[in-house]
């Protein structure tokens, strides 16, 4: 289970796993209270990703709940480690690469993020000391992290 914490409403939170923003297999989540929705897409290069049902892929995410408590809206959605899709990354029990972003608008209609708010890094999403590990990806007001809870995770595997 992968959940996005974003600081506000009306943003969308994005995790792509690979090096670069071109060929990553993407990840949007985005809320309003306690109505969310997730997107699965596919990294083009610097532009809107595209959806993965639009090159013959399927929609692997799925949305599980969205709640707004104090001005942070969580956004929890689950996929498997293995979906058998060719757009998408199988996660590994080893070290894997990601691309982060978020920017206003929704999973749906995600709207250009400022240069500012993307990042890249490395996890190991079955290599943690807990049943969850967060990653804080942004420092800025409008944050982003995202928690793994690894044994669901796990349990998903095909």
């Amino acid at each position: 289970v992968i959940s996005f914490h974003l600081q506000g409403n009306g943003i969308w939170g994005g995790l792509g796993l690979g090096t670069q923003m071109a060929g990553a297999d993407m990840m949007l989540a985005s809320g309003q209270g306690t109505a969310g929705s997730v997107s699965d897409r596919q990294g083009v290069g610097e532009v809107t990703p595209v959806l993965d049902t639009s090159n013959g892929g399927q929609d692997n995410l799925f949305f599980l709940n969205a709640t707004l408590s104090n001005g942070e809206q969580v956004i929890t959605f689950a996929r498997a480690a293995s979906t058998g899709d060719p757009m998408d990354v199988v996660l590994q029990n080893s070290s894997q690469s990601f691309v982060w972003a978020h920017g206003p608008g929704s999973a749906a209609d995600p709207q250009q993020h400022a240069s500012s708010d993307i990042g890249v890094g490395t996890v190991n999403f079955f290599a943690v000391n807990s049943t969850s590990s967060v990653v804080k990806l942004s420092t800025t007001p409008t944050y982003l992290y995202w928690i793994v809870v690894v044994v669901v995770i796990s349990a998903l595997a095909v």
